[in-house]
């Protein structure tokens, strides 16, 4: 974001965090080795998930009561971590759906937090949570003790703010970076990185570098962090996503830049409600009332990747959502190793893209219900309580309250 004039300052104290975010990160370290180019077409078949447990919703069980559940990791027994936001806890339960304690609470203390904003499970069981403002990674042992705070190898002992953890197997990936703030611009500097658990040095996949000249007075969507994505693969490979197209770079499990996968698609042209919320939330804190925000007309291919189970990638692109027939929740399309489009696959079941946030851990699929509606209806609240215009009366009806589902995948192997 660009904030001109008495309000610069200011601005930046409040809303430095987002500008942070929105970083591009242009260039990406090494070629790919393979190119792999697939049709706009593919095979498609249907499965219905096998239902195992479900918690919150209307329960009237203390511990099943959620406020916004931002974030969601198992752990090598199958226990289910989840951290609230709005509560800043971490809620516990075992792999039958069964709870096991509360992590955290809301507070400066050791092992508190305030508004955590994601959370990991390492390779060896531990909890790590992040917060990023102020910058704190709480670690919690196996068995919900406070144990510190997180060490990170160089050079990410270096930067301010440590962002995205994401563990498969022995591989952990965080993405970080560092800001400075001129009389006439900000730089942002960090990257993408890679390590194992123990290592003293993390190397840098993806090297970032951003500069905002506050004169410019333009925020350009394409040029921020929402323009891209990435996840870690089950089997240790790293995806990527930079910009709107179909195109997806990877790196193996050892680092090395491995294939680019693409397909052929035709890009979903916005509708004026669509671009109008994305410029809302650039605008949202303030400090924007002479900028520009440029935003794009069409939405990004790639809207949601996660790793396959098994290996691969899942990959929900911005058309795959839009006929879904009744009593469908998701469609996806299913890359193997290799890279080639297997299938488009239609997941039967409660929940609906969108509305609903999709995790994929081993042969379980996990379901935050009415996720969106959760966030959307706490930050009118905020909103309303700093005094921010329109945003008490964007809602009279209370979101129904938050659940969490897991399901079984078919055919997939458990790899507890």
């Amino acid at each position: 974001m660009i904030y001109t004039g008495s309000r610069l300052r200011a601005g930046v104290a409040v809303a430095l965090t987002s500008l942070a975010l929105l970083i591009g990160l242009r260039s990406l370290a090494g070629t790919s080795q393979r190119f792999v180019q697939n049709p706009a077409e593919a095979p498609s078949r249907t499965v219905v998930l096998e239902k195992l447990w479900e918690v919150g919703g209307f329960s009237e069980a203390p511990e099943e009561f959620f406020g916004v559940i931002v974030a969601l990791d198992t752990d090598s027994r199958g226990n289910v971590y989840l951290l609230d936001k709005q509560l800043s806890d971490v809620r516990v339960f075992d792999a039958d759906g069964r709870y096991v304690r509360t992590l955290g609470g809301e507070g400066e203390g050791p092992g508190e937090f305030r508004q955590p904003g994601s959370l990991c499970v390492l390779p060896d069981d531990q909890l790590c949570v992040l917060q990023t403002n102020p910058t704190r990674r709480s670690l919690f042992t196996p068995d919900g003790i406070y144990a510190g705070e997180l060490a990170r190898p160089a050079p990410l002992d270096t930067l301010q703010q440590f962002y995205g953890l994401h563990v498969e197997g022995d591989v952990i990936a965080a993405q970080g970076l560092s800001t400075t703030v001129g009389e006439d611009a900000m730089e942002s500097r960090g990257g993408l990185y890679r390590y194992a658990q123990g290592d003293s040095v993390a190397v840098q996949i993806a090297p970032t570098y951003r500069r905002f000249d506050f004169a410019a007075k333009v925020i350009r969507e394409m040029d921020g962090l929402t323009s891209t994505q990435w996840c870690l693969g089950q089997d240790g490979r790293l995806y990527w996503v930079d910009g709107g197209d179909y195109t997806i770079r990877v790196w193996d499990p050892a680092g090395r830049p491995e294939l680019t996968i693409a397909r052929a698609f035709e890009h979903l042209r916005r509708s004026k409600e669509d671009k109008a919320r994305v410029e809302d939330g650039y605008r949202r804190g303030g400090g924007t009332e002479s900028v520009t925000i440029e935003v794009e007309d069409f939405a990004r291919d790639v809207a949601w990747m996660v790793g396959a189970p098994g290996g691969g990638l899942w990959v929900s692109s911005s058309r795959s959502n839009l006929d879904l027939p009744e009593g469908a929740m998701a469609r996806v399309d299913v890359y193997g190793k290799d890279g080639v489009l297997t299938e488009e696959l239609t997941l039967r079941g409660e929940g609906r893209f969108g509305a609903d946030r999709l995790y994929v851990e081993g042969d379980r699929l996990y379901v935050l219900r009415h996720a969106a509606d959760a966030f959307r209806a706490w930050q009118a609240t905020l909103a309303w309580n700093r005094g921010a215009d329109g945003d008490e009366t964007s809602s009279d009806e209370e979101p129904e309250p938050m659940s969490v589902i897991c399901y079984r995948l078919p055919g997939v192997r458990s790899r507890r």
